[in-house]
């Protein structure tokens, strides 16, 4: 090697630059600074070989500045053939590379990954899946405040149709889908014939009959013995999806089935039943409850519909279904009937024939026959089960929850679908993509959102509903069904363990819902899921410090190793490779929280607002008092309206009695309506509605503490002023609903919380709704002047109208029938907040204490509350226990209360005293009489029901105890068996009778425990 110096004053000549061979480079630094560059020396080394020329010998001089950059490229090209033996090594390098990442990188991450998961997951449970599960979990304590309709008890004369083969059942093919929603709201029951080829309903009948034979992850269904049923799968057999595609794109019935439900509604059901020889007759029953059901609370509850389809020609003998028409809206009482009207669906001709569908309300009273034939083939149905669809779009929120004690036999895989999914099965329900959409994670932008699988466990958990009891529980962990679960997450059996289950019986899934003991207790699968979620944690925490662990000491040993073999390494590559690693799994949890927290059900649990309609603001509401519905009143509310729903928007006027008789009257009496004078149109709204009252009804509406209130006269005539305009209009009876839609979207939707907004608006839509109807008295604008509606007649009036005179409106007057009486149709039934009554002292039969109404009530069923004249009061008083006082007859035998802490004394009445409303009494025990006694003071006595014994002196009974108890409107009819549901008072028992009745008896009423 050559060290030259240069210097400014000894330049090389040309001839010894063009001789040069070398090239001089400056020797490596590894400082970088100006002055380190000046000073570094130049050396001379052979240039490698050029591809292009040869180079003469010689030197060549080459400055730091030309040459700065190129060091380590001229270094690597120094040796040929060490290039070479290099790149025969690069391919053990990578495999070295790749079992580094297996062995130490990967296992680290994933551990870490499993620890990010679990984190997420616990902070999803405190963020948002305690708030689910408390806003799903439904109690008696939300009925006062939720309650849309009342405990109506059912009778045959509520039975709408007696034969399958009923035109109005059977879906004509001159049917609209208009038609289709008539009859489903009138009857709860609608038979679709040819909705299933008999070639494709065989296929998927031997596809069912196979899988009951291997007996794989079947289902309990009522009369379990003889019967087998499981949920079936999209992807499980060729013929499922090919039977689907056939049924759900019938146009006329998926029209129908829109119209009814809504648009694309989501599938909450998918089975297969199969009845063989020897199974039982069910019980006529609901598929839903009705205390957790649409029946009565609208604002919580979605309403569903089965649409059960026969695989095979089905006659009685192998136990055609038994539908009860009308029975859609009995709370109680349908059951009582039913057994002995209830129609077949194999009809007057005894065959269901096979692929004709029944799409039945799963609140219509149904049961399944038993299956007589010995010869005959094996009932098979197809059933599919369709709810509206949850609302999760951009500024919606969804109150309701599906109907609480279904049985839901939809496999896990395939909630979160809707009608259209199923529909193209094939293309839409792939594997893995539906799992996805079952559990909420990810749909297509094609798609809408069903039901999701986590919803509807959150639910059945909460209420602890069928295949979710405490007994349900241990079974499934005993028979291994958490197997699945390694055993460290999963725990002891022990752990779950706080009495023996086996050792207490098995609670009425009726029962339930009345107790309201231990409420806020929480199920055993909720503990369960808690504690797999906290032990998954912990267990990844530990797994993932000792694989990190392991992981520093092998990167710490193979880095010694290295330098013990002479071999320079780099001990923060690893690290930082993990450590990007650790960044970018961060960066997706993070980001998929982001995601979940920006949805629609998150934003909407943190608010309070999904699946949850608590509001305590209903200033817009009137300030009416409340009052208990009957059969015979017209109800009018918004609760119902929702644009979504379908039909059930008109559910009431449909299924209520005094509704549909009120619309009967609406449409015999709004011909010409618009065309008549103003003063006609008042005479004709006072003649309806007073024959409404003379039938025995009331108009009501939810008043200011949300429970029915007694509408005033004119409150009356502007409901049916609107009546009969939207009627002789449908463009306003449109516009009018469309107004009734938002007005209960902000009260009970997106904008509910939003108080301002919320009443500003409903006002501006109750103004609409006046002008569009032009109310008396109401102020509207016309053109640039005011006028009141006394003044004008409504701008949108039908074509018809116009062409009417005033002699030929005026004419109409003198055909108005007579002015009818008014008349309650039962002694009590007008009883509203306020009255003067007499009250049976906590439900007994023998002794009437006066007092006033102070509340309505809405449990299990509709109670008064009364406040007694002595300080006493009771809250659970029901209809048949509270009466109107009457004053005392003369010569009526009573009792006086001689003091306040005395003893009644029985009297006969002598006189009255109108203007200090006192009595004069003469005392039977001695003839004597006394004068001025306040009526307080005095109270009625009917005939003595039991033995008589002294109050202190009786058997008591415990909550849940078999008992023999007489029914206080049934005393002649002797004592009835049930359960013991609620200890009211001292010697006082709220009885829940096997037949569904409640009542609250004395002690003497109870004759004994039964068996």
């Amino acid at each position: 090697m050559v060290i030259m110096t240069p210097t400014p004053l000894s330049t090389p000549s040309p001839a010894s630059t063009a001789s040069i061979s070398s090239v001089v480079t400056p020797s490596p630094n590894r400082h970088n600074s100006p002055r380190s560059r000046r000073q570094q020396p130049f050396v001379i080394s052979s240039p490698p070989p050029s591809p292009s020329k040869k180079k003469a010998d010689g030197l060549v001089v080459s400055s730091p500045m030309h040459t700065r950059g190129y060091g380590t490229a001229l270094r690597s090209h120094v040796n040929e053939k060490s290039c070479k033996e290099a790149k025969s090594f690069l391919p053990l390098q990578w495999i070295g590379h790749g079992a580094r990442c297996a062995l130490l990188d990967l296992p680290v991450l994933l551990c870490f990954a499993a620890v990010c998961g679990s984190a997420l997951v616990v902070r999803l449970r405190d963020e948002y899946w305690t708030r689910q599960l408390a806003a799903e979990t439904w109690t008696p304590g939300r009925w006062q405040k939720e309650n849309t309709y009342f405990g109506r008890l059912c009778s045959p004369d509520h039975q709408t149709a007696f034969s399958m083969a009923d035109p109005d059942i059977v879906f004509q093919p001159t049917d609209t889908a208009a038609d289709a929603k008539r009859k489903m709201l009138t009857h709860g029951a609608t038979l679709y014939p040819h909705i299933l080829s008999p070639e494709t309903a065989s296929e998927v009948r031997n596809f069912i009959v196979k899988q009951n034979l291997a007996g794989k992850d079947m289902i309990k269904v009522i009369g379990n013995e003889n019967r087998y049923s499981f949920a079936i799968q999209v992807d499980q057999h060729p013929s499922v999806p090919k039977a689907l595609k056939e049924v759900l794109t019938n146009q006329r019935l998926v029209a129908a089935l829109e119209e009814i439900i809504g648009p694309d509604p989501a599938v909450i059901e998918f089975t297969g039943i199969t009845s063989t020889y020897g199974a039982e007759a069910q019980n006529m029953h609901a598929d839903v409850v009705p205390q957790g059901s649409a029946q009565r609370f609208a604002r919580d509850f979605v309403p569903s519909y089965s649409l059960f389809i026969p695989l095979q020609n089905t006659t009685s003998e192998m136990g055609a279904t038994f539908v009860c028409p009308g029975t859609h809206q009995c709370y109680r009482g349908g059951d009582q009937f039913c057994d002995k009207t209830a129609v077949q669906a194999s009809g007057p001709n005894n065959n269901w024939p096979a692929g004709w569908g029944a799409l039945v309300n799963q609140q219509t009273l149904h049961k399944g026959s038993a299956h007589t034939d010995e010869y005959g083939p094996d009932r098979v149905l197809f059933i599919i089960t369709f709810a509206p669809r949850p609302r999760w779009g951009r500024q919606e929120v969804e109150t309701r929850i599906l109907g609480s004690g279904g049985s839901y036999s939809l496999h896990w895989s395939q909630w979160g679908h809707t009608l259209s999914d199923f529909a193209d099965a094939e293309r839409r329900m792939k594997a893995p993509f539906r799992y996805f959409k079952s559990l909420g994670l990810y749909k297509t932008n094609q798609q809408k959102w069903g039901w999701d699988f986590w919803t509807l466990w959150y639910q059945r958990v909460a209420q602890e509903e069928l295949g979710y009891s405490r007994k349900d529980f241990f079974e499934t962990l005993d028979t291994g069904g958490f197997d699945w679960i390694p055993k460290i997450i999963r725990g002891n059996r022990q752990a779950y363990v706080t009495t023996n289950p086996y050792e207490v019986e098995e609670e009425d899934t009726t029962d339930d819902d009345f107790e309201d003991d231990d409420e806020n207790a929480t199920s055993v699968w909720i503990v369960f899921a808690e504690a797999v979620i906290e032990n998954a944690y912990a267990l990844a925490v530990k797994i993932y410090q000792r694989s990190t662990l392991f992981f520093v000491g092998v990167v710490l040993l193979g880095n010694v190793f290295r330098c013990m073999r002479g071999n320079r390494t780099s001990f923060y590559r690893p690290i930082r490779r993990v450590i990007l690693g650790h960044a970018a799994i961060l960066l997706c949890a993070w980001l998929y929280f982001r995601s979940i927290e920006q949805g629609t059900l998150a934003r909407n649990l943190r608010k309070g607002l999904a699946f949850n309609i608590k509001i305590s603001d209903y200033s817009h509401l009137p300030n009416l008092p409340s009052t208990l519905a009957t059969e015979e009143d017209v109800l009018l509310t918004s609760e119902y309206q929702s644009q979504y729903l379908g039909s059930y928007s008109d559910l009431i006027d449909y299924t209520h009695s005094g509704n549909v008789l009120w619309r009967r009257e609406i449409e015999a009496s709004y011909q010409n309506y618009e065309g008549m004078s103003l003063s006609l149109q008042k005479e004709l709204c006072r003649e309806v509605t007073l024959r409404v009252r003379q039938g025995g009804g009331r108009f009501l509406t939810k008043n200011k503490r949300n429970e029915w209130g007694v509408m005033t006269q004119p409150m009356a005539k502007d409901f049916c002023d609107e009546a009969m305009r939207s009627k002789a209009d449908p463009a306003v009876g449109n516009m009018v609903k469309w107004t009734e839609y938002l007005i209960s979207e902000f009260r009970f939707g997106y904008w509910r919380n939003a108080r301002s907004l919320r009443v500003l608006t409903i006002k501006q839509l109750q103004s609409i709704q006046s002008k569009l109807l032009g109310r008396v008295g109401k102020v509207i604008k016309q053109g640039n002047r005011l006028a009141t509606t006394r003044q004008v007649q409504p701008k949108l009036r039908s074509l018809p109208n116009l062409l009417l005179s005033t002699r030929q409106t005026r004419s109409k007057r003198h055909t108005l029938p007579p002015r009818p009486e008014v008349a309650e149709p039962y002694l009590g039934a007008w009883l509203q907040v306020g009255d003067l009554v007499e009250g049976r002292y906590r439900g007994d039969t023998n002794e009437w204490y006066q007092g006033k109404i102070t509340a309505v009530v809405f449990d299990d069923l509709d109670f008064w509350t009364v406040e007694y004249f002595d300080g006493d009061d009771d809250k659970f008083l029901c209809r048949s226990c509270v009466r109107p006082f009457l004053p005392f007859d003369a010569g009526e035998r009573v009792f006086w209360k001689e003091t306040e802490i005395g003893t009644f004394l029985e009297c006969e009445v002598l006189d009255f005293d109108s203007g200090r409303s006192t009595y004069d009494l003469k005392l039977l025990h001695d003839s004597s009489i006394v004068y001025g006694i306040a009526q307080e003071r005095i109270h009625r006595r009917t005939e003595d029901i039991g033995d008589g014994d002294d109050v202190d002196d009786y058997e008591t009974w415990n909550e849940g105890d078999r008992v023999l108890a007489y029914f206080p409107e049934d005393l002649e009819e002797g004592a009835f068996p049930g359960v013991v549901s609620r200890i009211v008072g001292k010697g006082f028992y709220r009885i829940l009778y096997d037949d569904g009745d409640i009542a609250v008896v004395p002690h003497n009423m109870i004759v004994g425990p039964f068996d």
